[in-house]
């Protein structure tokens, strides 16, 4: 079991069609353990803006992301992120990959 796990996340595994074959009670902790690990999940490590920003200018935001998974996103989909003020906010759609 732990040889084919092993392997399965080595390849980049994405997802696991298990169907309707319930996991036996003495695989189930290193399932989990598997779980956790396959596919791709990303983690804002670290985020990077000004405290306060003049109306009208530029804004830099940086950004670290870690993918904790073992898998690639295969599809580009946009980051919302969303700025508010006192009096207003917008949401931006920063590209992603």
């Amino acid at each position: 079991m732990n040889y084919i796990l092993e392997h399965a996340l080595r390849w980049h595994v994405t997802s696991v069609n298990l169907k309707s074959s319930p996991i036996p009670a003495d695989w189930k902790a290193d399932f989990e353990r598997f779980q956790k690990k396959m596919g791709y999940r990303f983690l804002l490590r670290r985020l990077e803006y000004p405290k306060t920003i003049a109306a009208g200018f530029m804004m830099p935001i940086h950004m670290w992301w870690l993918n904790a998974g073992v898998a690639s996103a295969y599809t580009s989909y946009p980051l919302p992120v969303q700025l508010r003020s006192a009096n207003d906010g917008a949401v931006i759609l920063f590209p992603w990959m």
